[in-house]
């Protein structure tokens, strides 16, 4: 009975992310344009989107020249901000922002999906580099945009 459960399970599972088309899957960043005066924001979002892709089962990371969708990411705006005080008024922690565009196109540069902008948030402690903070918050961005991106292809 048990194993009967777990091959239910498995086929739900499966089910649920086979019905996403095999030419959308392999994605690379094609631009990164870091409209912002913090230039590290460039290469942190380009570490944000590879991390993501890798988790991601429905996708895999491939170059430009492989990839079948190609995808520009605008970087428009970030902030951080005390989120968090102690009782002495240090900062215990800061909540990130970035807000993005991204734009999903074909090999040949015609759009699949238009440029759409997605924000993203993170909380961390004090201690820890900002650079953290800001991938993280671009990273959900980016998960939002992805999530659109099932949403929209996904074969009914």
């Amino acid at each position: 009975m048990r194993y009967f459960i777990i091959v239910i399970l498995s086929s739900c599972i499966y089910s649920l992310t086979g019905f996403f088309p095999r030419e959308y899957k392999d994605v690379a960043v094609y631009e990164i344009e870091n409209k912002t005066d913090y230039l590290q924001l460039t290469n942190i979002s380009k570490i944000a989107f590879e991390e993501y892709v890798l988790n991601e089962p429905r996708l895999n990371l491939k170059d430009r020249q492989s990839a079948n969708i190609l995808v520009k990411i605008y970087i428009s705006n970030y902030s951080r901000e005390p989120e968090k005080y102690d009782q002495s008024g240090n900062i215990i922690s800061y909540k990130y922002s970035a807000y993005i565009e991204i734009e999903f196109l074909k090999k040949d540069t015609t759009k699949v999906l238009d440029r759409r902008g997605y924000q993203g948030f993170f909380i961390q402690g004090s201690l820890i580099s900002p650079d953290e903070g800001y991938k993280f918050a671009i990273k959900e961005a980016i998960n939002k945009a992805f999530s659109e991106y099932f949403s929209i292809l996904s074969k009914d």
